[in-house]
């Protein structure tokens, strides 16, 4: 994932489960600064998090919940 996002690749469709399993607050607010520059590119990204920091740095939410 990291080589096919670096600088100057076409934009892409990313769809990620769970990165942020094992990181720390500040490591979140980092990857979420990575995702803003990447759609600033032109790139879609669609995450699937359980992060209540991640999901409200997000521009949409979706909730599924089961019941």
């Amino acid at each position: 994932v990291a080589c096919s996002m670096r600088e100057g690749q076409p934009a892409a469709t990313y769809l990620l489960e769970a990165p942020c399993a094992g990181l720390c607050e500040s490591e979140v607010e980092r990857l979420l600064l990575v995702f803003r520059e990447k759609l600033k590119q032109g790139h879609t990204i669609v995450v699937q998090d359980n992060h209540p920091d991640f999901a409200s740095g997000c521009d949409i939410v979706y909730e599924i919940l089961l019941t």
